[in-house]
């Protein structure tokens, strides 16, 4: 149940911000690879990687809405100890400013 729930709510989100960014430049959508590491006393780390859809749009000229879901693309196991991240989700107030018209410097919070 839960991962049909997350699986929609992506679908959703895919789908309305590909018409959102169709809509307006100040909406937008990416890709971002993560690559984890977790050290446990008396074991090598574990080390998977995962990948994690990125949409977002500007709420004024200083602030963004962002929104993550991601996903481990594998997992890794050492001496019995496995590590995976099944699902990562995160929204996010990101606030800073543009310099230039191509550097935008920011501060991101969120859960």
């Amino acid at each position: 149940m839960k991962k049909t729930l997350v699986t929609t709510a992506i679908a959703s989100s895919l789908l309305f911000a590909g018409q959102t960014v169709q809509a307006e430049e100040s909406a937008y959508i990416g890709l971002q690879y993560n690559m984890y590491t977790v050290g446990i006393d008396g074991l090598d780390d574990l080390e998977p990687d995962g990948l994690v859809v990125k949409l977002g749009g500007d709420i004024s000229e200083h602030f963004q809405l962002e929104t993550r879901f991601g996903r481990s693309l594998s997992d890794d196991n050492v001496d019995g100890a496995a590590l995976k991240v099944d699902e990562y989700i995160g929204f996010y107030v990101k606030g800073g400013m543009e310099f230039a018209d191509m550097v935008f410097p920011y501060v991101a919070l969120g859960v």
